[in-house]
């Protein structure tokens, strides 16, 4: 039983963990919402400008989700 306990402490963020990541959050946030609005309302007309510029936006979307979970194992670490 104590194993459960712990496995279910070690997965549960303390709001010391999550207030400080909320202006990360709020940024992620808005980065959705610019990849959305971008591909419902501001698509380039040339289809491989289009791909390009989506797959830039991607990484960068993959990119600042692997830092915020470096800098959420390095705050856990703590």
């Amino acid at each position: 039983m104590s194993g459960t306990i712990s496995l279910i402490h070690f997965y549960t963020l303390s709001p010391q963990i999550i207030s400080p990541m909320k202006p990360q959050l709020i940024i992620f946030a808005v980065l959705i919402a610019g990849f959305i609005a971008y591909n419902f309302f501001f698509q380039s007309l040339d289809n491989r400008t289009n791909t390009v510029i989506n797959i830039v936006f991607a990484s960068l979307l993959f990119g600042y989700i692997a830092y915020m979970a470096y800098s959420l194992l390095k705050k856990m670490k703590k």
